[in-house]
């Protein structure tokens, strides 16, 4: 099971370019990024990537209010072309809260990897859902 605690994760579907994806944030200090882990780590089971105090469902068994539990992991593939998921990357928080100097340069050799991976990136979108019916 994967270690990052997210709500609807993603991962790389590329081992490599996950890796060296991973060498450049850590040179930079950067963390959890949408390419920290690889697709392959999230397991088939919703919810899992939360830890087991994230998730609603037993919560939920526990309370006599509710029936009709129901937890279902869609899963859905998307690429990014270099300049749109360097568009993503400067959107998020992470990388919003470093210096702009900082930022350009890890945005810099973020684009250099992927460009010499293909010039993009594939990822594995994940949507967790959890339904639960009122008595």
């Amino acid at each position: 099971m994967n270690s990052t605690r997210q709500r609807n994760p993603h991962g790389v579907l590329d081992a490599e370019l996950q890796t060296a994806l991973a060498e450049v944030d850590g040179r930079h200090g950067v963390t959890n990024t949408p390419h920290s882990e690889l697709a392959s780590s999230y397991d088939e089971v919703p919810g899992s990537s939360l830890g087991p105090d994230g998730w609603p469902e037993a919560e939920c068994r526990r309370d006599g209010r509710f029936t009709d539990l129901r937890a279902v992991r869609y899963r859905q593939d998307q690429y990014y072309d270099t300049d749109r998921y360097l568009g993503l990357l400067a959107s998020l928080s992470a990388f919003r809260v470093l210096p702009a100097d900082r930022r350009e340069q890890v945005l810099t050799e973020t684009a250099q990897v992927l460009d010499a991976h293909g010039g993009g990136i594939g990822m594995d979108h994940l949507s967790d859902l959890f339904l639960a019916r009122a008595r």
